[in-house]
């Protein structure tokens, strides 16, 4: 998404500016942040959007905007509240993919990047990973009471684990609009509370449109992509949105979407992939799970292998008012949606239905289609299932199905956002090239960045043919960078003929990601001989690929500064490579070699370190 230079038109609004350290990228800023600055300008952006709030919090006016520029801002800021002192603002990133706030999983417990409650507030083109809730709360992003929120491309991805609720919690009536973006794989492991959205309580009011909830998992609590909890009063509505690959291990089950007692309306979007299963059954809703007092309203969408084990029960929709929910009747209506390749290993490999407590479930089919199974839709008991132009090769199982038997007409018309599983990580660096070339007779490795998070320095490695190594250079890293970095280093102690080198970039904390090898030939530029010094033996090492060096007779070291330093006699030297024994060792130092052949004089340099 390209960022929008927004312009505040109230009249007494302000605009504030924030970015990090680097000028890489930036659209709306002209200088590196600094909190000193006082961060109302393009040339004097503040460090941190914490400090812009701390300074100015109490005088914020609606209409106020506060660009984020592109990069990383690591450990910068945290548990921000944007209460009804920020009525009225924007927040406004240069994008989710340059905007990053990372809080490195740091906390304890509750850490969240912000606890909103205000009112008209717009977030947009930001990223937010590594926030984490510990034992109870959102991870990330914290709605309560908060109307009229607009939240556009925001990536809510990879909040670290705990024992709360989602990376995103929705409460107190809220009402909010997430356009674009997405909340996914949350948390990294499964084994805790957990997962992509949570919408809690009555009177909510929340729209997804283009939005994605994929890789997230949850074991404590229904709906690792989505819980919703409410009443007749909460509203959910899915537009062209990706629901997939969440998976759930809770005795509640509803991999993609848990719905008890809310209302629900999801159209052109895509539920794939999503599966619940745990040591203990029966499970229900490989993707949406209803409980008493539930409405879903489904239209063009596509529910695709979609799975549920463990006496599992409705492979892509169960619907069950056994479940505890407000209200009693739970009633679906799916419309125009495609079906296929979802499972459940006891019944309803497409749609489940049962009655519990004598609290009525109904499914209303128009316009599917359906991969042929050995049992595409089942009945448990005494709810109602009525299939209108969908087929009549359906495997239906149970009583009360009705069934007209005409072929649909239509098909599940969706438009999805592209997926984004496997769940990915911010890696400490990413390193779009490693290699190396000969530049005056030397191997020049070089390798680039395109980010950097947390990075202290590079390692670099020259390992020979039997596999031993020897660090050549340690060069710092740039710690946390979202431009592109080159670094380069010359290797004035290579061997002759062909060099192997490794990379390790190593992190503040420690860690270490080696690269793969990479590999130069020998450097000699045409008839220039090369001239290696072994600190060790004492040895000059002449070779030279394209000319005999048999007729060398002497050899002159002559400092920098013009002086000899050591004259050496000559013993017949091989054709292309030989070695001279000096007298006495080189000091650290830059030479110049003159080596004297029958016919002429060459001069090299030699760089001892």
């Amino acid at each position: 998404m390209i960022p929008l230079l927004l312009t505040s038109y109230y009249s007494g609004a302000t605009n504030y500016y924030v970015n990090d350290s680097d000028l890489t990228g930036d659209v709306y800023t002209t200088s590196i942040g600094n909190n000193s600055n006082n961060g109302i300008s393009p040339n004097t952006p503040k460090a941190s959007l914490s400090n812009v709030i701390a300074t100015y919090g109490g005088s914020f006016s609606s209409g106020d905007i506060i660009y984020i520029d592109a990069g990383m801002y690591f450990l910068t800021d945290a548990n921000l509240a944007l209460t009804s002192s920020m009525n009225g603002i924007s927040i406004i990133g240069a994008g989710s993919s340059l905007s990053f706030f990372d809080n490195n999983g740091t906390s304890v417990d509750a850490n969240r990047w912000a606890n909103i409650t205000g009112s008209n507030i717009t977030l947009q083109g930001i990223f937010l990973t590594g926030y984490n809730y510990g034992f109870g709360g959102a991870s990330t992003l914290n709605f309560s009471g908060a109307t009229n929120i607009t939240v556009t491309d925001v990536q809510v991805n990879e909040n670290s684990s705990g024992g709360g609720a989602s990376a995103i919690v929705i409460s107190g009536g809220s009402i909010i609009d997430f356009i674009g973006g997405g909340s996914n794989c949350n948390p990294l492991n499964s084994s805790v509370a957990g997962g992509g959205v949570n919408i809690e309580g009555n009177g909510n009011i929340v729209s997804f449109t283009n939005y994605s909830l994929s890789g997230n998992a949850k074991s404590l609590q229904g709906g690792s992509g989505m819980y919703i909890s409410g009443n007749n009063t909460t509203f959910v509505t899915v537009t062209n949105s990706r629901i997939s690959d969440n998976i759930n291990t809770s005795s509640q089950g509803g991999a993609a979407v848990y719905l008890s007692g809310a209302n629900l309306t999801i159209s052109g979007s895509c539920i794939q992939g999503n599966s619940t299963h745990s040591g203990s059954g029966p499970k229900y809703g490989g993707a949406i799970t209803l409980t008493r007092g539930s409405t879903l309203t489904a239209t063009n969408c596509d529910f695709t292998d979609n799975s549920v084990a463990n006496s599992g029960k409705g492979g892509a929709i169960s619907i069950n008012t056994s479940l505890s929910g407000s209200g009693s009747a739970a009633i679906a209506t799916v419309t125009s949606c495609n079906f296929s390749g979802n499972t459940a290993t006891s019944e309803g490999n497409h749609i489940y239905l049962r009655v519990g407590s004598s609290n009525p479930a109904s499914v209303v089919i128009d316009e599917c289609t359906f991969s042929a199974s050995s049992q595409d839709v089942r009945q448990d008991n005494s709810g109602t299932v009525t299939v209108t132009n969908s087929g009549n090769s359906l495997a239906l199982s149970g009583s009360n199905i009705t069934n007209n038997n005409i072929n649909p007409t239509t098909t599940a018309n969706t438009m999805c956002p592209a997926t984004v599983v496997p769940c990915f990580t911010l890696l400490p660096i990413e390193l779009i090239d490693f290699s190396a070339e000969c530049e005056d007779g030397l191997p020049k490795i070089q390798w680039t960045t395109a980010s950097e998070v947390n990075n202290d320095y590079f390692l670099l490695e020259r390992i020979d043919i039997n596999g031993s190594s020897e660090v050549v250079a340690s060069i710092n890293g740039n710690g946390n960078s979202q431009g592109i970095i080159t670094y380069s280093y010359m290797d004035r102690q290579a061997q002759l003929g062909i060099n192997y080198y490794r990379l390790t970039q190593v992190d503040f904390d420690g860690n270490r990601e080696e690269f793969e090898v990479i590999s130069v030939e020998n450097c000699s530029k045409g008839d220039q001989t090369v001239v290696h010094y072994s600190s060790e033996t004492h040895e000059l090492i002449l070779f030279n690929s394209e000319r005999s060096i048999e007729s060398i007779s002497g050899i002159t070291l002559i400092s920098m500064i013009g002086n000899p330093v050591i004259t050496e006699e000559v013993a017949p030297l091989n054709a292309f490579k030989g070695s001279v024994k000096l007298h006495a060792p080189l000091s650290i130092g830059n030479y110049l070699i003159r080596l004297q052949f029958e016919d002429h004089e060459e001069i090299v340099k030699l760089f001892i370190h």
